[in-house]
């Protein structure tokens, strides 16, 4: 094992030093190399801050996650743990001192340590066989909370009966990638000096996600978290705010709001609460607004409804009179405040950034955020009045890379309404020559692109490519009437939307509109499923986790909900519409070289679509590959599997795009002979 450890360093060393002076162009064997900060905790006196920094160790192709920590002005830098593990969930004790945070180390169980700042190994706390995470040490410094997944469907006598059989009462049958057996995420409490057992605190029948989202009151008395408990919870994401007494486990439900409710945060004096909400029943994309109401969650009042943006998160104020939020607006996040009686928006920090995460002292002089834009990852930032670099995890790395900039663009859509969206141009980009261009298409549909640094943007780009990206129809952070103006219409006004970005970017004379490429995940893959349905433009297009028939999806989706708003119903309540939006009725239109990208265990757009629309593309005789990713999700996540993801796709560009040798498509033009 520490063998492995001190590969994993030595390879780490040499991506972060390489050849000082020279630069080159990123490539796919690249993607390893960066490293990821995140998790800014500021101490309770102030003084330090606590972090991750996770990365992929090249040796083992896996995470591991490491705790720092360093004084508010970012001197004294140190890591503070080195197991090769993941490690997160950091919280410190009141005193300043320890600093308490869950890990995989001696069994196979996640399990809660402490570790003093000082250093010295880290003292195991819990030992529970369901496992312990995330934990949350009391104000009072007596407690600390954290959850454990435990609970079962069916009792042992009714499993023994039906052996391998399984009997489904409900439509939510599946969680996340397995089939749902009943287990749920619950909170625990446990005395901060190890003495006593864990005591669970809450439990009863509620949706797969459990109980999460925890927040201790200042007086140490009440947990507030977030629990669908819903009648129907496994049709409905009605998530409500639900506070638990640690002395004696009684139970409230302080919210009745029939839309999500999230995030539930106490004011500093304990008298109030602050959380974010959507009003709408079962849709997840309206803007969630900051609400505050008293502790017992009455006299609710949202604070953020004029903004007409989606927060994201939020802080309070050390004196409790204005709220901090985080929130997504035309590419960027950024962050205002608002009294918490009510009033006008204060710029906090507004600009061309993308604020990810942040924490404010005790005093509420100074944040501590991660800050990052189109050239450069996420770094630790200290912020006043203006931005002061604390951490440089990644400098050397990037140093060494080609990095290019972003380019917005606004036009019009073919209604008259103003689409956003940006421009990368080839590494070795010289005037008055033409490239071919590749299209990305977000996923969502309401989502939203932004000027982030993106490494397989800048992959594309080093490998001589023009990239586009915009943010149609359906996207958030333009308002909610944007966002909702494909209801009934996904191929509709989002396909004008993206088209017309692309002749946008022909007319400035510089992408060979010959070769284009599309590719696009989830939403972005049934966009691109559409395109491929509606025009041949395109000389090539990938479809990851795409949706192709939307009323066989609506059958195997985890979210019945989402299409029923979206349509405006059910496919036999609205027949026309799930049958005219849906791409694999255009398949006698498909002429685009197609590769199609799809996880085993995708519970939200099952391998059913993608295989669809691989069937379809066979039977039309259009060049095309099934690319099927074993232990993944919706989408390619996996580290072992996402540089061959890459590989996969630049392969399949190069070859329908510049005419290049296939090395994958070579190695089975025919039956190979053992």
């Amino acid at each position: 094992m520490r063998k492995h450890i001190l590969l994993c360093i030595a390879f780490l060393c040499f991506f972060d030093h390489g050849f000082p002076g020279e630069k080159r162009k990123i490539t796919v064997d690249d993607m390893h190399a960066f490293k990821i900060v995140g998790s800014p905790t500021i101490s309770p006196d102030g003084k330090k801050v606590a972090f991750t920094i996770r990365y992929t160790c090249p040796v083992e192709i896996k995470t591991v996650s490491d705790i720092y920590i360093m004084n508010i002005d970012g001197t004294d830098q140190r890591q503070l743990t080195t197991h090769p593990g993941v490690e997160s969930g950091i919280t410190w004790s009141p005193d300043s001192r320890r600093i308490a945070f869950s890990a995989v180390r001696e069994d196979d169980k996640s399990q809660i340590y402490i570790i003093d700042i000082d250093g010295g190994e880290a003292r195991r706390l819990t030992d529970l066989e369901t496992g312990a995470r995330n934990p949350q040490w009391s104000p009072d410094g007596q407690w600390i909370a954290f959850y454990s997944t435990l609970g079962q469907m069916y009792s042992d006598d009714f499993k023994d009966e039906l052996g391998d059989v399984r009997y489904i009462t409900h439509l939510r049958y599946y969680h996340v990638r397995n089939w749902d057996d009943g287990e749920r995420q619950r909170i625990f409490v446990i005395a901060a000096d190890g003495s006593g057992e864990a005591k669970q605190l809450t439990d009863g029948e509620c949706a797969d996600e459990g109980d999460h989202s925890m927040t201790w009151s200042p007086d140490s008395r009440q947990i507030a978290y977030v629990s669908n408990r819903d009648a129907e919870w496994w049709n409905t994401i009605d998530t409500n705010i639900f506070t638990v007494s640690v002395d004696d486990g009684s139970v409230k439900q302080i919210t009745t709001n029939r839309g999500p409710d999230h995030s539930p945060v106490f004011s500093p004096d304990g008298k109030m609460i602050a959380y974010r909400s959507i009003f709408m029943y079962n849709y997840e994309s309206e803007n969630y607004k900051v609400v505050v109401a008293n502790r017992d969650g009455s006299d609710a009042k949202p604070l953020t409804t004029d903004l007409d943006r989606s927060v994201r998160s939020f802080l309070w104020s050390p004196d409790g009179k204005r709220i901090y939020f985080r929130y997504g607006s035309e590419g960027v996040y950024n962050v205002r405040s608002v009294p918490t009686k009510g009033g006008a928006f204060k710029d906090v920090m507004v600009g061309r950034f993308i604020i990810s995460d942040m924490d404010i002292t005790p005093d509420g002089k100074t944040f501590v955020v991660l800050k990052g834009d189109d050239t450069h990852q996420d770094e630790l930032y200290a912020f006043k009045r203006d931005f002061k670099k604390l951490t440089s995890v990644n400098d050397d790395i990037m140093d060494d890379f080609y990095v290019q900039s972003v380019e917005e663009i606004w036009y019009e859509s073919p209604d008259g309404s103003r689409v956003q969206g940006w421009i990368i141009k080839p590494v070795d980009f010289q005037p008055g020559e033409t490239y071919p261009m590749i299209l990305s298409i977000h996923g969502g549909p309401h989502g939203m692109y932004t000027i982030g640094y993106n490494f397989s943007y800048q992959m594309y780009a080093a490998e001589g490519y023009v990239v586009l990206y915009t943010n149609p129809r359906a996207s958030l952070g333009y308002g909610e009437k944007f966002s909702r103006d494909i209801w009934e219409d996904w191929g509709g006004r989002c396909y004008e939307d993206i088209m017309a970005g692309v002749d946008v970017v022909i007319q400035k004379g510089y992408v060979d509109e010959n070769r284009m490429g599309v590719i696009g995940g989830s939403f972005g893959g049934y966009m691109t499923n559409w395109i491929i349905g509606h025009t041949q433009r395109f000389a090539a297009a990938v479809s990851v986790a795409g949706l192709s028939n939307l009323t066989s999806f609506y059958g195997t989706t985890d979210e019945q909900f989402f299409p029923e708003c979206e349509f405006k119903g059910m496919p036999w309540t609205n027949k026309e519409v799930y049958l005219k939006q849906s791409p694999i009725w255009y398949a006698e239109n498909f002429k685009t070289p197609t590769l199609v990208v799809h996880g085993q265990y995708d519970f939200r757009v099952r391998t059913e679509q993608g295989e669809q629309l691989f069937t379809a593309l066979q039977k039309q005789g259009v060049p095309s590959v099934y690319a099927w990713f074993p232990d993944e999700g919706h989408g390619v996540r996996e580290p072992v599997h996402r540089k061959l993801y890459y590989k996969m796709i630049l392969d399949w560009f190069g070859h329908f795009i510049n005419g290049e040798p296939s090395h994958f498509l070579n190695q089975t033009s025919s039956i190979q002979d053992q």
